[in-house]
């Protein structure tokens, strides 16, 4: 997978969905960059080149948001989407240790307008930096509209409303769940989310595979 992936760098970095002429956008080539990320964690011998030149795509992105010419172009009429692509462009950036703080810190500014998976990942960003209270700024509002029912979390319902190309109803929890993890790991929240993502995967949930 590491080799597929790497092979379908474009020549402006970014990750293509087919191959090296395939369309991209920034979530997409963030999302296949922490895969290689975390198989370069694992152990798994990853290109340097291939992250210097996809950590350009996404500054570039973030510095002068491209263009976007692509099948999912329609979405990009959706404001938390636009900006999705710009916390997506962040985590990588600063996973890889190449942190963009003042993308992060205009993010931050305009957090009532992240969707709520995205608001998890840009505190889990913060956290990185220790900017802990700002991460926690974040996430309380979220916090407080998580509801407990027997062992599971339940999330609002705007936490699963259809706002981008590759919807997923188990994300946004795994999103939370590793922020929370992150900003406050003696949160009671934390037994509550693991067992909603434990029984979507027992029922064999479509969204499970994302």
């Amino acid at each position: 997978a590491v080799g597929l992936m790497s092979r379908r760098q474009r020549l402006d970095g970014g990750i293509g969905y087919w191959g090296t002429d395939g369309w991209t956008t920034p979530w997409l080539s963030a999302y296949a960059g922490l895969t290689l990320l975390d198989a370069r964690a694992a152990g798994v011998a990853v290109d340097d080149s291939v992250l210097a030149r996809l950590a350009g795509y996404l500054r570039n992105a973030l510095d002068d948001p491209p263009a976007i010419q692509a099948p999912v172009i329609r979405w990009y009429d959706e404001l938390p989407v636009r900006l999705g692509d710009q916390v997506a462009a962040v985590d990588f950036l600063s996973r890889l240790g190449k942190a963009h703080v003042a993308a992060e810190n205009e993010l931050l500014r305009n957090a009532a307008q992240l969707s709520l998976e995205d608001r998890a990942r840009l505190a889990e960003v913060l956290v990185r930096r220790r900017a802990v209270r700002a991460a926690r700024g974040l996430l309380d509002p979220v916090w407080k509209q998580v509801k407990v029912e027997g062992r599971r979390a339940i999330l609002p319902a705007a936490a699963h409303r259809e706002v981008h190309y590759f919807p997923s109803r188990t994300r946004p929890v795994g999103r939370l769940l590793q922020a929370t993890l992150a900003v406050d790991s003696a949160n009671a929240l934390i037994g509550p989310l693991v067992e909603t993502l434990v029984q979507q995967g027992r029922a064999g949930t479509l969204e499970w595979w994302n």
